[in-house]
């Protein structure tokens, strides 16, 4: 007897263009809290673009950094699309 083949069903919701770029920067490193607004924004089906911020280098002193977040705090998140 063959049984059919199994079904992979995504839960993701579907992307608005699926030949869209991520349009959110996430400035984030390997804490607790950095974590948990990747899980979001993976559990959102949304695409974004990490970029790594030692704090353990003192990186989120950086100047380029302080535009972004001007309390020095991690996680940071730029939506390219409003400028926020």
């Amino acid at each position: 007897m063959r049984t059919a083949p199994r079904q992979v069903i995504d839960s993701r919701p579907p992307a608005i263009d699926e030949g869209r770029t991520a349009v959110i920067d996430l400035y984030t490193w390997n804490t607790p809290n950095g974590r948990k607004v990747s899980i979001a924004l993976e559990e959102f089906g949304l695409d974004y673009e990490a970029h790594p911020v030692n704090i353990g280098a003192d990186e989120q002193f950086h100047p380029d950094f302080l535009e972004i977040s001007p309390n020095n705090k991690i996680p940071a998140i730029v939506d390219r699309d409003n400028g926020l």
